[in-house]
């Protein structure tokens, strides 16, 4: 019986009587192959070119049968790298300045390394996964505690479901630029980004999107076929933007800004705070405390904007509101925080007052619906769209 050799690993298996005397060295070399299946290191250089192909050779040593591949080199674009279809582990490093991608010969599934990175993956020859035939990432999660003691980047969408720890420092995203077009598939307006092709970085969700076209304050708001790269994407705003449109994704997501009435914790920033304010120009100061009801700014002017009130008569006064003397008649404005008896002074009320004499009550803002209030007090109660000055 003649000798035959093995599937995965290409061990010469010798036949029913055959070298006799001789079996031993073929046993040896058989163990040398096995220590080099488990313990073998090979560097390859990818220098210019774009395919390569392991050899993989029966009974002898191979680049496919080690255990670790080191790929070296500068290639001028991705490179994909063809294995036998073999049930195989292998870890790759990837030490070039393009993507490496691992594939099967005749295998339909392929696992893509950027730059820099050490994966480990398998080869399926048998269609174990129920998935097709090909390479498959080792590294898809944790059964236990992961501790990240470096830094730490992240190339596609991050879900945590639970606290995360780094010791280290933790990157963040980069700006992207690619090629694609906003519509419904249809070619009329819709939500749906369809991304033909990345130049650099990477797309994720919370991304502001721009470009010719682009409706301003676009956001990338779920993943269909695409995770990062190509494929397709959900937006927040139904318009439409023709395919090959040079579209640019922003470094950071943007932060969810509150509307009128939300009493979430959402951060509102100073400038949220001015423009809602929409019938004041002028400077706001800097924001000192946020909570769940509340937004202190500490500091800045406000100019240009409107006075609006009512004339209230002395025994009326509310302690901590603002007024202007309109009439004297029979009140002792001094007596209730004015710096005069003088028609146009304007003072903050210490009492209710008495006699005839009468005040304006300011407030500032527009004349629209919702209370406006100038008082020393601390703001407190109201409804939406109240706007409470808080005069120190």
């Amino acid at each position: 019986m003649a000798s035959t050799y093995s599937t995965s690993l290409k061990l010469t298996l010798i036949g029913d009587g055959e070298q006799a005397g001789t079996w031993g060295s073929t046993t040896n070399s058989n163990l040398n192959l096995v220590e080099q299946a488990l313990t073998g290191v090979d560097g390859i250089d990818l220098t210019g070119i774009t395919t390569y192909t392991l050899t993989n050779f029966n009974g002898t040593t191979n680049e496919a049968r080690n255990a670790v591949l080191l790929f070296t080199g500068t290639p001028a674009s991705t490179v994909t790298i063809t294995a036998p279809l073999q049930n195989k582990f292998y870890i790759i490093k990837n030490g070039t300045g393009q993507t490496v991608t691992m594939s099967a010969s005749g295998g339909a599934i392929s696992v893509s390394i950027p730059t820099g990175v050490t994966a480990q993956v398998y080869c399926d020859a048998t269609n174990e996964s129920g998935t097709g035939t090909g390479f498959y990432s080792a590294q898809t999660g944790s059964a236990g505690n992961f501790t990240v003691n470096g830094n730490l980047s992240v190339t596609g969408a991050q879900v945590n479901t639970g606290n995360f720890l780094a010791a280290g420092v933790l990157g963040a995203y980069t700006s992207s630029s690619y090629t694609g077009g906003i519509s419904n598939g249809s070619g009329v307006a819709g939500t749906v980004l369809n991304v033909t092709a990345v130049a650099s970085g990477t797309i994720f969700i919370g991304q502001r999107v721009t470009g010719t076209g682009v409706t301003s304050g676009t956001l990338v708001t779920g993943f269909g076929t695409g995770s990062g790269g190509v494929g397709t994407y959900t937006v927040n705003t139904s318009q439409l933007v023709g395919a090959g449109t040079i579209l640019t994704g922003a470094a950071s997501a943007i932060a969810t800004t509150p509307a009128s009435g939300d009493n979430s914790v959402n951060v509102a920033t100073t400038a949220f705070v001015n423009t809602a304010v929409t019938a004041v120009t002028g400077t706001l100061g800097t924001m000192s405390t946020q909570n769940a009801t509340a937004v202190a700014i500490t500091g800045g002017t406000i100019a240009g904007a409107s006075l609006y009130g009512s004339t209230i008569t002395a025994g009326s006064f509310v302690v901590g509101s603002v007024y202007t003397i309109l009439s004297l008649g029979t009140t002792s404005f001094t007596a209730i925080g004015a710096s005069a008896n003088t028609v146009g002074i304007t003072f903050v009320a210490t009492g209710v007052g008495s006699g005839t004499g009468t005040a304006y009550n300011y407030f500032v803002g527009s004349n629209s619906t919702g209370a406006k209030t100038i008082s020393t007090s601390t703001p407190s109660g109201g409804n939406d769209g109240d706007i409470w000055y808080q005069v120190t």
